[in-house]
């Protein structure tokens, strides 16, 4: 394959390809996922306080 590309002059003589290195960072993704794990915390410890486990064991 790389003889065909390099035949029909399908094979760039500069590259202008840049690397760029990635990092942690905080954006508002991160943000958005802070507050959902908040609320699914409070979600969980409601329904177990509240008898969840309980009721869901009389549903069968």
């Amino acid at each position: 394959i790389e003889f065909l590309f390099h035949l029909l002059g399908l094979i760039p003589s500069l590259r202008s390809a840049q690397i760029v290195e990635t990092s942690i960072s905080l954006n508002y993704t991160t943000v958005l996922n802070v507050i959902f794990l908040a609320v699914a915390f409070f979600l969980v410890v409601r329904f177990l306080k509240t008898g969840g486990p309980k009721m869901l064991a009389h549903m069968k």
